[in-house]
């Protein structure tokens, strides 16, 4: 429920273009990017204050003593929260980035604050900068002014810290109660692809912007285009005018449709009495449609639509409610009435792992978990990629392809580039000759991303194998040749008795190695196992042979490490240790 907090909270951003400050309406859009592509305002407090709501908002504050006890443990409080602005750019990889930003007209209490926003389990994990956290990779909040809050990823909102407050020019602000901006850009650019002919026209232009302003018990809907040339823009009108048609044509099909149906006899009165409904919604969308104006001022093209509360019902306070009370369900749990339940048999114990517990440890800090979720992304990836080639052969590739010398020439990774998007660089490889062959080498010093530590990539890689008899992996038959299919000496799914969710696949290890190299894990049940997680972490990110992705304890007990390694020991079906909970 707090992540789909923090979703609509994007969407709220994505629908207003700044967030004022005691009485300094969209100053804080200082706090995101300028190049921000998309950015957003809601005067909360006007709308939430204004005649259109006053109805709802008398009902709300009639709560009396409860409502009172929910304002006490909330900041900020319904009634002081003020604007929420928010903006969506382009990150330096290419994918977007945003940041969310809110006010209050009276001190936030950042504690209640994060509880209320994140849940519960909120920690103050990094005092210096006043940022708090959830747990995994999840978004962060940090109070940068008395009265104001930002929340987004710990890389943005340190960004924004770092990079200050800033005077926003005139052309960021955007006037109304609610109202945004989406300007040009390669992302939009991208979408154009997608638009369908008839509406090509619209896609060109340089900047689109809505905002929302009541007037009494109405709302004034106004939308603005900017076009680069004049003839865009006249091109823009003729496409909006077509729309129209389009839509009255669609509407009238609807109402005739109703029509027939209401004509039929077996109805009962819910039926009728909903199509009844359709039909007047109808009737008021085809008369709404019909006065809405383009107007053309050069390249501008602009409308303006008045909504009656009528026609608004309560979507608005709904929306609002629900977006609050989703937060105050976290903050105040109803119970209901325990049910009296006849007295169960109970059930015998499940076995448990005396040695320690194969739960693995949180992430220290959102960077930490970040990092946690792009290796488990990497995993799962391989994972898949080793699907697709025990699909294609009938058989698991080998650790290592072993030459007639019993010599290991590469590892089990360069089998799996085919399937890994890497296919060029899998033809190019000589399948008779070493990893190291001057050959194979150059093609060795490739980075690739999905083997690649997302600290610190490079050509060498944490994810290893265990490699043994009993383990899931073991080395090709000598001579054994991945251009000639032969699935004799390796192993098949069907082996793994102990169920392929039980069995570790790949692992993240101590020390890295080359990609290529046939380099892994040797795993002997007499010998201890082999120490896995990257540098100090608690854990390491483990893949499974069923494809899931998920932490162990790097210091697990060697009992517990055997279950997940051996893949017929029978220490699943004893409870020894049950794979743990995705995190």
């Amino acid at each position: 429920m707090r992540y789909l907090w923090m979703c609509l909270a994007a969407m709220c951003a994505l629908s207003a273009a700044g967030i004022s400050f005691a009485g300094e309406p969209g100053s804080t859009l200082g706090w995101l990017p300028a190049d921000s592509i998309a950015t957003g305002r809601i005067d909360f407090k006007n709308l939430w204050r204004g005649p259109l709501f006053a109805d709802y908002r008398q009902s709300v504050l009639r709560g009396g003593a409860a409502y009172s006890l929910l304002q006490l443990r909330m900041s900020p409080r319904l009634e002081d929260l003020e604007e929420i602005s928010g903006g969506v750019w382009m990150g330096p990889e290419g994918t977007p980035e945003f940041l969310v930003v809110l006010s209050s007209t009276s001190p936030i209490d950042t504690g209640k604050a994060a509880r209320l926003f994140l849940g519960k389990s909120a920690v103050e994990y990094d005092k210096k900068l006043g940022l708090w956290w959830a747990g995994e990779a999840g978004p962060v909040i940090a109070r940068v002014e008395p009265n104001t809050l930002i929340f987004g990823f710990e890389k943005q909102v340190k960004e924004s810290l770092s990079r200050k407050k800033a005077p926003v020019p005139p052309e960021r602000m955007l006037a109304g109660q609610v109202a945004f901006r989406v300007s040009k850009n390669t992302f939009t650019d991208g979408l154009r692809a997608e638009i369908p002919e008839e509406f090509t026209a619209l896609g060109k232009a340089s900047s689109t912007s809505v905002s929302l302003v009541s007037a009494g018990k109405a709302m004034v809907l106004s939308a603005a285009m900017q076009f680069s040339t004049e003839e865009d823009s006249a091109a823009a009108v003729k496409t909006l005018e077509n729309a129209r048609k389009m839509g009255q044509g669609a509407i009238e099909q609807g109402r005739q449709q109703i029509r027939l149906e209401l004509k039929k006899n077996e109805k009962s009165l819910a039926e009728h009495g909903a199509l009844v409904f359709g039909l007047g919604g109808l009737n008021l969308l085809a008369k709404d449609l019909d006065r809405v104006p383009l107007v053309r001022e050069g390249k501008l093209v602009s409308t303006k639509l008045e909504l009656e509360a009528s026609q608004l019902g309560m979507m608005g306070p709904l929306l609002a409610l629900g977006i609050y009370g989703s937060l105050a369900e976290g903050q105040m749990v109803l119970k209901p009435p325990p049910v009296q339940q006849e007295r169960a048999i109970p059930a015998p114990p499940e076995a448990k792992e005396m040695e320690g517990d194969p739960v693995a440890p949180q992430p220290a800090n959102p960077r930490e978990a970040a990092l946690s979720a792009n290796s488990q992304n990497n995993l799962k990836q391989i994972g898949l990629a080793i699907h697709n080639y025990e699909a294609t052969y009938g058989y698991l590739p080998p650790a290592a392809v072993i030459d007639q010398n019993g010599k290991p020439l590469y590892s089990w990774r360069v089998l799996l580039l085919p399937y890994l998007e890497q296919d060029a660089l899998y033809k190019k490889w000589k399948l008779d000759e070493p990893w190291d062959s001057p050959n194979n080498k150059s093609l060795a010093e490739a980075v690739l991303k999905v083997f690649a530590n997302p600290e610190k990539p490079t050509n060498k890689t944490h994810y290893r194998v265990f490699v043994g008899d009993k383990a899931g992996w073991v080395n090709s038959p000598k001579g054994w040749r991945p251009d000639q299919a032969n699935g004799n000496g390796l192993l098949k799914f069907a082996n793994f008795t102990d169920g392929l969710s039980n069995t570790l696949a790949v692992i993240e290890s101590r020390d890295p190695v080359n990609w290529a190299a046939p380099d892994d894990l040797t795993y002997d049940s007499k010998n201890p196992v082999p120490p896995i997680g990257v540098g100090d972490k608690p854990f390491a990110n483990a893949l499974f042979f069923d494809g899931a992705a998920r932490r162990i304890a790097s210091k697990d007990s060697e009992m517990a490490m055997r279950v997940l390694i051996e893949r017929a020991d029978g220490g699943a079906l004893l409870g020894l240790p049950k794979p743990s909970p995705k995190r």
